[in-house]
């Protein structure tokens, strides 16, 4: 039946069946209703002590006395649930900014093994020494501009972050439809309490060669790319911004024609006669109308009132039955062909640093039927001593090649 705490209405009615958004507390639904005496009642007006049954879990030592002025009222179940979320997520930054004002009075360790974030803390530590904690936590708050995707890296060293920086701020998004903006970079495995921090809108986690602990928080908008071969990452990342980008139109001009007359002008349907200057019309086609140079209609299909045929060629007339009715003599019409295709994002190439040289030849495979790249490892050793060697993509195959040969 679940706990029964007492409260008291301060506006409105508390009635059998409504949800309630308690703080610090999951979503409840009013099961049973009793009034003082403990005898069920169907409703009860302001300021009227009653009971109920509903609570999974009863409030901490310390919070009954202040639960009755925590009580949200919520439309359904839905929204009790979504207010309650929001107050756990408000809360949880509010102790992650106490958090960074505590370390922030304490003194800054500069110079520490990367490698010890893992048999520590899960929270690990911050790259940037430069970097205030405080301002780190106003980073948390991220924007939700669906241009901009905010990335947090997460790596095993430091060699690792930088070379995925690296290749992050080599990206090009063909008219700046994206911007990707790096929130963080971090040692250390990608924890729930990481997931939780990142869980919105545009917001992905790239995790190189660290462990991913069992989520047992449901992420709703995060996206998160774990791969222990950095070009796998790369790739993750780069279809995911493919995803993001709208479609590209490909335009091809089928023919112009020019209105020579109007039929039935002051009717509510008027037909234009058009005669086709060059090219040809097609009943599949997009027609645009033009008038001074400007679009002022335009829509796809039409159909010829005076032919069966499905196409009209040069120097041919023909009344054009479109949804536009505002013609004028001489309008000019245009007849293209769209086509929608995946806008691509070019993968970067660049020269290779030691530390990006190390994050892709020196792992190894915790399988070993993984086809890890289409190298030659028999020139594997050849390559990879190279004193500058340019990672690059054909036909959706990665391979390197020396730049001084």
């Amino acid at each position: 039946m679940g706990h029964g705490p007492r409260f008291s209405a301060r506006r409105d009615i508390a009635q059998w069946g409504l949800s309630f958004a308690p703080d610090q507390l999951h979503p409840v639904r009013i099961t049973r209703l009793q009034d003082e005496t403990h005898k069920s009642i169907a409703s009860a007006g302001p300021s009227t002590p009653v009971s109920f049954l509903g609570f999974k879990e009863f409030p901490p030592i310390g919070f009954v006395k202040k639960i009755c002025s925590l009580l949200l009222a919520a439309n359904d179940q839905a929204h009790a649930r979504a207010v309650s979320e929001t107050r756990e997520k408000k809360q949880y930054f509010k102790e992650k900014l106490a958090m960074t004002r505590k370390l922030q009075r304490q003194k800054r360790v500069k110079h520490r093994d990367p490698m010890s974030a893992f048999n520590e803390s899960p929270k690990a530590f911050v790259i940037d020494d430069e970097e205030d904690d405080l301002s780190l936590a106003s980073k948390w708050q991220l924007s939700e501009d669906p241009r901009i995707i905010n990335v947090w890296i997460r790596a095993d060293c430091m060699g690792s972050i930088e070379a995925v920086e690296k290749y992050l701020q080599e990206i090009k998004i063909p008219n700046d439809d994206l911007e990707i903006n790096i929130v963080r970079k971090d040692i250390g495995p990608v924890t729930d309490e990481l997931v939780k921090e990142m869980d919105f809108k545009n917001c992905v986690i790239l995790s190189f060669r660290t462990p991913l602990k069992k989520q047992n928080y449901k992420r709703k908008r995060v996206q998160v790319f774990n791969q222990n071969v950095i070009f796998h990452l790369f790739e993750d990342f780069i279809k995911f911004l493919e995803d993001k980008l709208p479609m590209k139109q490909d335009i091809t001009v089928l023919g112009h024609a020019t209105v020579q007359e109007i039929v039935n002008p002051h009717d509510a349907k008027p037909v234009p006669v058009v005669l086709i200057n060059n090219g040809k019309f097609a009943k599949n086609g997009h027609f645009r109308v033009k008038r001074q140079g400007q679009i002022v209609y335009e829509q796809s299909g039409a159909h010829f009132r005076d032919t069966n045929a499905d196409e009209v060629e040069t120097g041919s007339s023909c009344r054009l039955a479109l949804d536009f009715h505002q013609w004028n003599p001489n309008d000019l019409v245009e007849c293209i062909n769209i086509r929608f295709s995946k806008t691509t994002v070019d993968s970067p190439q660049f020269p290779l640093d030691e530390e990006l040289e190390q994050s892709l030849f020196q792992y190894q495979p915790a399988e070993p039927n993984v086809n890890v790249t289409n190298i030659d490892f028999d020139q594997l050793q050849t390559v990879s001593s190279s004193p500058k060697v340019v990672a690059k993509k054909r036909k959706g195959k990665l391979y390197f090649e020396d730049v001084q040969n």
